[in-house]
């Protein structure tokens, strides 16, 4: 997220700004389908507990969909960066 923000010459100094600029740049903009959306907002929410909840339990399932999700994310994203550089070249 942070490598398409730069691309755009915008820089967030939070978790919660690059978020927010994400989805005003590439989801409101329909570069990237509104599900990105919720995907990228279900694993930070997991990343938040990880960091902060030592008690929290993750069940193998929920560990597979967030690791199925981030792979899906990553693809989009690396598609992105490649339309970025190919246009630049």
């Amino acid at each position: 997220m942070i490598a398409l923000l730069y691309s755009q010459n915008v820089y967030a100094k939070t978790h919660t700004g690059t978020r927010v600029k994400f989805t005003e740049l590439f989801i409101k903009t329909s570069v990237f389908p509104i599900e990105v959306s919720d995907s990228i907002a279900l694993i930070f929410n997991y990343r938040q507990q990880a960091d902060y909840n030592l008690d929290e339990d993750i069940t193998p399932q929920d560990a597979a969909t967030l690791i199925n999700k981030t792979v899906d994310f990553y693809q989009l994203v690396m598609a992105q960066l490649s339309k970025i550089i190919d246009r630049t070249m």
